[in-house]
């Protein structure tokens, strides 16, 4: 699996975090400080995630993602 990029933006400059009721398969890994979910499973299904981005002013924003693994050819 290549990397993928999640970003945020606002004023204070948010920070990321990936919700620790919904992890990625073993082998894949998300960088908070980077913003990349990236690495190698061999654990197919299909994994929800959630990640937040909190800047300590008002409500902190939320997004749902599935994330798919399907065997290789």
């Amino acid at each position: 699996m290549g990397g993928v990029h999640f970003t945020a933006s606002g004023y204070p400059a948010p920070t990321l975090s990936l919700s620790a009721t919904t992890m990625p398969p073993t082998g894949v890994m998300f960088n908070a400080s980077t913003g990349v979910l990236s690495g190698m499973t061999s654990t197919t299904g299909s994994f929800p995630l959630m990640f937040t981005a909190h800047n300590g002013v008002g409500t902190d924003g939320t997004q749902n993602f599935t994330l798919t693994v399907a065997t290789g050819p």
